[in-house]
């Protein structure tokens, strides 16, 4: 997909304010140092972000939208949508996103809106993909686990352990 001008400017925005929020690891961050790490003047970033709560907005939608693009190029190569999901949940870029917003969430419950609306899609579709309830919730739980001792630096399992757990949901139950 080719983005025109203002999709890339949306970009330069978000690639800011992800570099303000990983820089403070707080919310403590003014639309001057967003524009400043976007290379915009605050003007150019007002243009596209009134306020400080619509880039936040924003940010949790851009998220969003990129996990769903990345997991439809997952999809396109030939995976499954549950391997697709796991593959894609496991990356370093979403754990860090994952930490992200998390963290915005926190701060502004308003803000789960979009978060919650992304999730329902996802965990539909991997119960269609799984074909059981039980297996979509133990396959999200294993990877909300693992994104929140991650994003928390709580003793995450190793990657190798999370994986060979999430395979017995996502192969075919071999008959003895």
């Amino acid at each position: 997909m080719i983005e025109n001008q203002d999709q890339r400017t949306k970009r330069k925005i978000y690639d800011g304010i992800i570099s303000c929020l990983e820089e403070s690891h707080s919310l403590s961050f003014s639309l001057d140092q967003v524009a400043k790490a976007a290379g915009l003047s605050k003007g150019g970033l007002l243009y596209h972000f009134r306020t400080k709560e619509s880039l936040l907005e924003g940010l949790v939608a851009y998220c969003c939208q990129q996990f769903d693009t990345q997991l439809q190029s997952l999809l396109d190569a030939g995976l499954s949508y549950g391997e697709a999901y796991v593959q894609l949940s496991l990356q370093p870029d979403t754990i860090r996103w994952f930490r992200l917003i998390i963290s915005v969430c926190a701060a502004d419950r308003t803000l789960l809106k979009q978060l919650r609306e992304s999730y329902q899609q996802w965990d539909h579709r991997l119960m269609e993909n799984l074909g059981s309830k039980e297996a979509a919730l133990s396959v999200r739980l294993i990877i909300d686990g693992y994104l929140l001792s991650e994003a928390g630096e709580l003793s995450p399992p190793s990657m190798k352990s999370v994986k060979d757990i999430l395979s017995r949901f996502l192969s075919p139950a071999t008959e003895a």
